[in-house]
Formats: C-alpha cells, structure tokens, sequence
C-alpha cells in the first residue's frame, strides 16, 4: 500500500497530472509466483495534460524509482502502473495499446475500474457488462484506503481573486470542476456547513457513496436528511474521523477558516478570472505555501486550473 500511495504522490509532482478518484484496494494472489505474498490492485482515474506515450513514460520512470526490476519471469514486484484507457483513443504501437488489450480478462482490474467508472463504454459495452460477464472474480477488499483517512482535506473552486460564492450558488458553471468535486469526494465523508449541504443536496447523486457531517446549530432543520450533524468544527471533525473514510471539507467560508490551520491538503481549482461575491476563501499561501500537483484546463467560458497544495 505505501507503494501505491508513493506512486500516486510522483504522478502528481510530476507536473501536469492530477488524481481525479482512486478505486477500493483489492487483495488478489500472486498467480503463478509460489508461496509469495499477495498483490494489492486499484484503478485510478487522472486528469493529465500529458499524452498517452508521455504518461506511459512517466510511469515506467516511477516503476524505475520505486525499485522496480523487469523481467521475463513472472517474479514480486514493488510496483506495477500500466495505462488502461486514455479517453476514446485507440492506438498500437510498441510501446502502448489502448485500450489495454486484458481489461476484460483480469478481475483485478475490472473490479476496480468499476468502481469508479462503471458506465464507461468500453467495445461496445458499460464496464458494468464487461464485469458481469467475468468468469469468476477472486479478490478481497482490501483493509485501508488508498487515501489515509487521517489526513484532513480542504476542497473548493475559487477565483483569482478569493471569490468562492454569491448568493450561496457558485457564480460560475464549470461543468469539468463540478465532476472533479464529485470524483474526488466520492467514498468520503463531507463536512460542511449547513448552506452547503443544502446546496448540494441539489445534486441527485449526492448520496452516492458519500457520508455528511454537517455543522450546524439548527440540526432538526437536517432531520429528514438523516445526516450527521456537529454544533461546531471539533465536533465534527471527531464524527467525521470515526467514519474511517477519508474526509473534505467542502465549505463555507467560516468553515473553510476553521479548518484551514488543521488541514493536511488543499485541492484547489484556480479559475483565471475575477468575479463579485459575497463569500471568500481564506489566504492559504501562509498555511500551504507548497504545491505539489497541477493540471490546467479550459471550456468555452473559462481557463482554469486543478491544483494540490500540502502542508
């Protein structure tokens, strides 16, 4: 698991990618290796502004730096990162064949990839067909997450110049930043404010695979929501971390500057224009002067960019 979890850390530093979601880890045996331990398999979905032969070349140099030793055996392995699929490309070359040409042969993978993309369209069918067509399936859930639930994460969209909201609605529509949000937090537990919360219950999958602890002083307002709720931000960061999943804070403003000293990341996207609002992200630059990922993007309205800060 720290391979996996330091394998996600180089993608990101180095440059131009972003982790969108990542998959339950799964326990398979080692097929074919002996008396060896079990592997661990996940699939991670990324934003990149690389092309496919660039991040398979990123890849096989983190392979290389994590202890990696290739060969024509089939042996253990500290780390194995093979690219999938790139949005609808299809290539061969030496190099690289997308899709993956055994997608549909390994459980390891279809399990996973399901998870997390289970109407993408793979030769025809939803990855939800290819799975329930597998012969057989022989993993186990493996105990952790790939994301440590004990690290606290900051998430939000803000503009250049801090504006977060007006009018409690996002003062733009970015349609890439919203699903970034929603892959992201999915299988986590959200602390928010109780404004926020009721912002997001607009969403329609805003229960899928999603806990609540929201913080508020009106709690009988929330019951026929059947969330968690916490009187202030120390509470609910104690509900939300007996959970076990990995925790975002999602807003709003006070919220955000409660946590912003106690948090352990900040997932930021930068939209490159000014806006007027009446709720503002607090300066982060003194608490998280490091950036550790970015990806940019653009849509007809808006350059942005997908970035991750640590402490």
């Amino acid at each position: 698991m720290q391979h996996i979890r330091s394998a996600l850390r180089l993608l990101e530093q180095g440059g131009a990618v972003i982790v969108r979601q990542v998959s339950p880890a799964y326990e398979n045996r080692a097929i074919g290796m002996g008396d060896v331990a079990d592997f661990i398999n996940v699939v991670v979905e990324l934003a990149t502004e690389l092309n496919p032969t660039e991040l398979l070349h990123r890849c096989l140099a983190i392979e290389s730096q994590l202890g990696r030793v290739r060969s024509d055996a089939w042996i253990p392995r500290t780390i194995d990162l093979d690219v999938l699929i790139y949005e609808d490309c299809v290539q061969q070359t030496a190099e690289l064949t997308l899709p993956h040409p055994r997608i549909c042969e390994r459980d390891f993978v279809l399990v996973p990839l399901a998870d997390i993309a289970a109407e993408l369209d793979l030769k025809g069918q939803r990855i939800a067909e290819h799975l329930r067509q597998l012969a057989s399936v022989e993993l186990r859930p493996y105990k952790d997450s790939v994301l440590d639930s004990q690290r606290l994460r900051m998430i939000a969209a803000v503009s250049t110049n801090l504006v977060i909201g007006k009018d409690g609605e996002l003062p733009w529509a970015i349609a890439e930043d919203w699903a970034l949000f929603l892959a992201k937090t999915r299988g986590g537990c959200l602390i928010m404010g109780r404004k926020s919360f009721l912002e997001m219950v607009k969403e329609p999958e805003w229960r899928q695979q999603r806990t609540y602890v929201v913080i508020t002083s009106q709690a009988q307002a929330l019951a026929a929501y059947s969330v968690v709720t916490a009187p202030d931000p120390q509470s609910a960061l104690e509900r939300a971390l007996e959970t076990g999943a990995p925790i975002w804070v999602c807003g709003g403003e006070r919220i955000y500057e409660a946590y912003l000293p106690l948090a352990d990341e900040l997932h930021l996207s930068c939209i490159r224009a000014e806006f007027e609002g009446d709720t503002y992200f607090p300066d982060w630059h003194a608490h998280f002067p490091r950036e550790t990922a970015s990806a940019g993007a653009f849509d007809a309205h808006y350059q942005y960019s997908f970035k991750k800060f640590e402490r």
